[in-house]
């Protein structure tokens, strides 16, 4: 049995596969993102996916600043994470996390929320440390 098998039916089962999207903005660049706000959606992120379009990714909320680690272990293709203090200001950039990679990928302090787009956006899209990530609705506290 693939090993994705049964956390991909537990994920049915519950009905957290109904997927939630959100709108954010970097400068003049929005994407539509897929929320991982709790911690089934978040352990699974994009695994099992073929594909992310340019203007895609999935963002992942935490209730309370933290540390956090990814891998790309069954994730099809690569990504950059760009990792958010409470404010949603970028605090770290990841480019180019390798598909199936399993080396682990920390934030280099506390986030409270990463976004994961197509591996080169932050390049091509000019995203920097620095910059302010805008949601509707959400999140972010006012700095």
């Amino acid at each position: 049995m693939n090993a994705l098998a049964i956390p991909l039916a537990l994920f049915g089962l519950f009905g957290i596969g109904e997927a939630d999207y959100m709108s954010i903005s970097v400068d003049d660049k929005t994407y539509s993102v897929l929320i991982a706000d709790n911690p089934f959606e978040q352990m699974l992120g994009l695994m099992g996916r073929s594909s992310l379009g340019d203007d895609e990714g999935m963002l992942f909320i935490y209730e309370e600043n933290r540390n956090v680690s990814f891998w790309m272990k069954n994730v099809a293709f690569s990504l950059d994470m760009i990792f958010l203090n409470h404010c949603g200001r970028v605090i770290q950039i990841h480019e180019n996390a390798k598909a199936h990679d399993t080396t682990v990928i920390l934030s280099v302090e506390p986030v409270r929320a990463v976004i994961e787009l197509q591996a080169g956006a932050s390049k091509r899209d000019q995203i920097r440390v620095g910059d302010l990530v805008e949601t509707k609705p959400f999140v972010f506290e006012n700095c």
